[in-house]
């Protein structure tokens, strides 16, 4: 059941008339939670059922990102600084493309992986890694993509 070569032509062409459209708060995102992250200088909101766990990469404790992710597990999102120098060499490509947040240049690449579930990664300041940061995301469900694109309308840089 993999997807034909003219099946991801469509769904590129499908995902690249998205457009992310900030909301007005009295949309979805009323009631939100706000994450900040001081030392990277950068905030967003996520919804208020969200759980959210900091996870770790080394033995030190160092924290380097943090998970969110929805209670039924329909929808991941983790942000990552730096960006990891691990990649999705085992996921197949579908789309890459630089968009705008906050104005600031992000690139986000459209993946599949082996189960078909959709995850789309995006990060910025790929020339500083030390000011660098990635989000993943694991999309399942029909509202999911919607989701993720309400809270990239509400990214915004601190510093």
């Amino acid at each position: 059941n993999a997807l034909t070569d003219n099946d991801k032509e469509i769904y590129g062409l499908i995902i690249s008339s998205f457009k992310f459209t900030p909301l007005s708060t009295s949309q979805t995102m009323k009631g939100w939670k706000i994450y900040k992250n001081e030392k990277s200088g950068y905030s967003f909101e996520y919804p208020d059922l969200w759980l959210t766990k900091n996870k770790t990469e080394d033995s030190s404790g160092l924290t380097s990102g943090v998970i969110f992710y929805s209670p039924d597990g329909a929808t991941l999102l983790t942000v990552n600084n730096p960006i990891r120098e691990v990649g999705y060499e085992s996921l197949t490509t579908i789309k890459n493309e630089k968009i705008l947040i906050d104005g600031r240049l992000f690139t986000k690449t459209t993946l599949e992986n082996e189960d078909k579930t959709i995850v789309v990664h995006l990060s910025w300041n790929e020339d500083n890694w030390n000011k660098s940061g990635e989000i993943w995301s694991q999309l399942k469900g029909n509202s999911a993509n919607t989701v993720l694109n309400a809270i990239l309308s509400t990214f915004k840089f601190t510093n």
